[in-house]
């Protein structure tokens, strides 16, 4: 079997969409690099890529993530489900394996051993030894979430890549203007090392004739209207999760994107204390939004439209009678001011947030740019967890921190966050 996209659909049951077939297809003749807008089917291509290339003794596959959650969460939940549609398969392999007798994994679980030098291992990005020990016939080196994937084990990875039959396939939205990922396109002289694919959602053929998707799963257009709609098509979240376009940065943006990408993969202490934070909408388009946050972790975030002010406070109150609760922070400016009224009725201890009011530090405008500066100065610092991508609302935080800008007028920094809430 020497077509990675025939085993897809025979042994795992993966139907593949054309620019996946291509990309799978490519990795018989060289390394691979790959960058895309969102859900374009990258994972399943990594996942497929590494159950193909555990078809024969003496091989060895490993997946790289920025984080170990993300190597679980991610290729390896793939890994899992492709293992499972195979086990109930009972065709004999040229390996000599039998698809029915691939291994059970357990959830969380990132490797695979057939034999010494046979096996499958997920690392994170920052246990680049673990690839320095990789040496068999066969290597295949996935790294996901590449733009994310630090310098030093793309150095490692191409230490140990030395074999004719080695291989790299390098996955991801192109979220980072420097670093590794980025030169793969920059540099010309890695046009001769490199199979490159773009794939700009605009541009697929079901989004440009307005159809459903080929594979369940892929990106819809009606995601992509949306994303034009809410973020316009200059924007630089647009560019990079639709697009898959390197964005160019604005010297006035409080964050960067790869700066936010990063924070949704801070492993976070999650503990005391535990605050739930709440901005509240007008009726429209707008919504209220409560966001949990326990230690230095945003653990989870809800979103509501159509609620008076009654309504969101008793979901304020439904939310923390079960749990424990050290602080609630309402902002208490315009609508806001109803809904801490109610809380006060209901008995419900909070802190009113005004933003319009004097800042501890001078050089700020008001206390709202001084609380959006303490933000971004913990997610740039690394010292802060936000919700990553899949998470419910993620989308939508992850573009309004891309939005918030600052500027200097005189001494006095101010901020703003150019967008509707979520």
């Amino acid at each position: 079997m020497d077509d990675p996209a025939v085993f897809s659909r025979a042994f795992l049951g993966k139907k593949l969409w054309a620019g996946q077939r291509s990309i799978i297809r490519a990795l018989r003749d060289g390394d691979v690099a790959v960058r895309s807008g969102h859900a374009i089917g990258k994972t399943t291509i990594g996942a497929v890529a590494a159950c193909f290339w555990m078809m024969r003794p003496d091989s060895i596959v490993i997946t790289v993530a920025p984080s170990m959650r993300q190597v679980k969460s991610q290729i390896w939940r793939e890994i899992r489900s492709s293992i499972q549609n195979a086990r109930s398969r009972v065709i004999q392999l040229p390996s000599g394996l039998r698809m029915a007798t691939y291994p059970e994994f357990p959830q969380g679980q990132a490797h695979w051993t057939v034999a010494e030098k046979w096996y499958a291992l997920g690392v994170s990005t920052n246990e680049p030894e673990k690839l320095a020990g990789a040496h068999s016939k066969r290597v295949l080196v996935i790294i996901d979430e590449a733009s994310g994937v630090d310098d030093r084990v793309w150095e490692v990875a191409d230490a140990v890549l030395t074999g004719k039959h080695d291989r790299k396939l390098v996955i991801g939205n192109p979220t980072r203007t420097v670093g590794k990922f980025r030169e793969i396109w920059s540099r010309k002289q890695e046009a001769g090392v490199w199979q490159r694919f773009h794939f700009d959602c605009t541009k697929l053929p079901w989004i440009e004739s307005r159809q459903d998707p080929p594979v369940e799963g892929l990106v819809t257009h009606e995601w992509v209207d949306k994303m034009r709609a809410k973020w316009g098509p200059h924007s630089p979240i647009f560019k990079i999760r639709v697009r898959g376009e390197f964005s160019t940065t604005d010297e006035n943006v409080l964050l960067t994107v790869d700066q936010i990408e990063a924070a949704s993969r801070v492993e976070g202490t999650r503990g005391r204390p535990v605050s739930l934070g709440v901005d509240v909408a007008r009726y429209g388009e707008d919504k209220t939004v409560l966001t949990w946050i326990e230690g230095n972790a945003q653990v989870r975030q809800w979103a509501f439209d159509q609620r008076d002010t009654v309504q969101v406070a008793e979901i304020i109150r439904r939310a923390v009678a079960s749990l424990p609760v050290d602080c609630i922070g309402v902002d208490a400016d315009g609508i806001g001011a109803g809904v801490c009224d109610n809380l006060k009725r209901l008995g419900v201890a909070h802190y009113e947030f005004h933003g319009g009011e004097k800042p501890d530090r001078p050089q700020y405008r008001n206390l709202r740019t001084e609380s959006h500066w303490n933000l971004a100065e913990s997610i740039r610092g690394g010292h802060f967890q936000i919700i990553g991508e899949g998470e419910p609302y993620a989308d939508e935080l992850h573009g309004q921190l891309a939005f918030c800008l600052s500027t200097l007028t005189g001494f006095t920094i101010e901020s703003a966050c150019g967008v509707n809430r979520t």
